[in-house]
């Protein structure tokens, strides 16, 4: 645009010029004498000024027009530029305000895609533990079903009850030589070899060794209480026999209490099997391994009695347990002839004290003291005790007199232990366990006296 108005400006110049070059160049003629002539045409001097005159004018008509039109396309230019630059600036706004969207949007993709990473492992999750809920639903319906339509125990206000240990038993024995007893063999009524008894031999069966037994179970606050019955009818009272009728008597068997602590320590009381019978988990009661016989007086090495006795008991992490128990004692008599007769140390029962009139009973000085170690290290389970006793016998000195008589004690004390582990995939299980000492012959199914007597009478 700028370059037009320069050649039109240009060529204005060369024309002014020329017209101007063209009068200076005209002489001016010779003074004449007028002479008055009739009017004539224009030279052609004139006539060309004229049309240089009039094409200047047209040509600055021509160019002011274009001027003018430049000026207005200029303006229209100008408002153009102004308007791409308000666009431009728009634009760039846009782009800033796009870029933060974008920004914005970049961050809403990572904050959504780790949304969804997030919603995925809870799917996961969820799906994990709809399959852990559903066997867990499933494990607890078939245990609800199993409750219901074959319950082990009854619960009733927060205690369970099972009746776990009943049963009822048909047993029958056949001994070579006659001991004259029941399913229950009396080791040391095993007749000699050349005696009558063991030329006839015997055959017996009762039910008298059903079991009746209830456990009671219940948790109050940071302590877990039990409660044991166990009954039996191995015993005869003194009109019982087998002529017409089995007419024996029901006879306990275990009767205790427990509390266990969560902390570990175990208190119970009551009459049950003794702190040296060999348990299956911890020191705790009602885990004893029995022989696996119908014989009830068990088999010999088994180290047991079934007796009143209070115990206390500590858990230290499943893996060592320590208990201590006073149990109550009996001093199983001597037996034989030509024994001296000048002490006393016990006697026959009296019906006023509620004990068999035909049975005899210790004058027993303390109870009996045991402690007990038990090791669960990972494979089987290992014990080790002691037994503390204490006997007494009354010593007359003079036959037929009380005179010089005097209060004779003796202490008897022994040491047992034992293992039991199984091998073989736990198909097989080994075990030893043994008892040595004085004065422990009653912790023993073959029940040999605890004392004998010296000539003087002293135990």
């Amino acid at each position: 645009m700028k370059f037009r108005m320069h050649a039109t400006a240009a060529a204005l110049l060369a024309a002014s010029a020329v017209v101007s070059y063209a009068q200076a160049g005209d002489a001016a003629p010779a003074a004449k004498k007028h002479v008055h002539r009739a009017q004539t045409r224009p030279s052609a001097q004139e006539q060309l000024n004229e049309q240089i005159r009039q094409q200047i004018d047209a040509l600055r008509q021509e160019m002011q027009s274009q001027i003018d039109s430049l000026k207005n396309d200029l303006a229209a230019k100008d408002a153009e530029l102004k308007q791409a630059q308000q666009q431009a600036a728009d634009a760039q706004a846009a782009a800033a305000r796009a870029q933060q969207a974008a920004e914005q949007q970049q961050q809403a993709d990572t904050e959504n895609a780790a949304a969804v990473s997030t919603l995925q492992s809870t799917v996961s999750d969820l799906k994990t533990n709809q399959a852990s809920l559903a066997t867990t639903i499933s494990d607890s319906t078939a245990t609800l079903k199993k409750e219901v339509e074959s319950p082990d125990a009854i619960r009733y206000k927060g205690v369970t009850l099972s009746p776990a240990g009943s049963f009822l038993a048909a047993e029958t024995v056949w001994r070579s030589g006659a001991t004259g007893g029941g399913i229950n063999t009396a080791f040391t009524g095993i007749p000699l070899q050349n005696s009558q008894a063991a030329q006839l031999s015997e055959f017996q069966a009762s039910g008298r060794q059903s079991r009746i037994a209830l456990r009671g179970t219940g948790v109050a606050g940071n302590v877990t209480l039990t409660g044991y019955y166990e009954a039996d009818f191995l015993s005869a009272g003194t009109t019982s026999n087998s002529n017409q009728s089995n007419s024996y008597t029901l006879r306990q068997r275990q009767v205790w209490g427990q509390a266990a602590l969560n902390s570990g320590w175990v208190f119970s009381g009551g009459q049950g099997w003794s702190l040296a019978t060999e348990t299956t988990t911890g020191l705790l009661r009602g885990t004893e391994i029995l022989p696996a016989t119908i014989d009830s007086q068990y088999e010999a090495g088994f180290v047991w009695t079934r007796q009143e006795s209070f115990r206390v008991s500590k858990d230290f992490a499943n893996r060592l347990f320590l208990g201590a128990s006073a149990e109550n004692a009996e001093t199983l008599n001597p037996a034989g002839q030509n024994l001296p007769s000048n002490y006393l140390f016990g006697s026959t029962g009296t019906g006023g004290g509620l004990y068999n009139p035909t049975a005899n009973y210790s004058f027993n000085y303390t109870p009996d003291f045991i402690v007990k170690a038990a090791l669960e290290p990972g494979w089987g389970h290992w014990e080790l005790f002691a037994i503390e006793r204490n006997f007494r016998a009354r010593i007359y000195p003079t036959a037929g007199s009380s005179a010089g008589a005097y209060n004779d004690k003796e202490i008897g004390a022994g040491i047992g232990g034992g293992f039991r582990g199984p091998l073989f995939d736990k198909k097989v299980t080994v075990g030893l366990k043994g008892l040595w000492g004085q004065g422990v012959g009653r912790y023993g199914s073959s029940t040999i006296a605890d004392v004998t007597v010296r000539p003087n009478g002293q135990l």
